[in-house]
């Protein structure tokens, strides 16, 4: 779906000012229905730090800084969230209350 949509959004996410852009893009992907991503093949799989990923295609936490559209990211080999960062951070007892505290 993204590769036929991309050329048609293209120019006009590149003339809109950056911080515009980034929540357009985060909406457009919160409206996309979810679905499952396709399995990937296991020749992509990379030891990272002691863990395996399934690909090497990976997402930086400055791209969904809250988390809020987890689902279109799935098929990505790595996400990182800052809100996720900030919950592994925190105390057990903060965590099992869901990271509020």
């Amino acid at each position: 779906m993204i590769e036929v949509l991309f050329p048609l959004v293209r120019p006009v996410l590149h003339g809109l000012d950056a911080e515009r852009a980034h929540n357009l893009t985060l909406r457009a992907l919160a409206a996309l229905p979810a679905r499952r991503p396709p399995p990937d093949d296991p020749r992509l799989a990379v030891e990272l730090l002691g863990r395996t990923v399934p690909n090497p295609v990976g997402l930086a936490a400055g791209f969904d800084k809250g988390a809020t559209v987890p689902d279109a990211l799935l098929g990505l080999g790595l996400v990182s969230s800052r809100s996720a960062a900030w919950c592994r951070a925190r105390s057990p007892a903060t965590r099992a209350r869901g990271c509020s505290g």
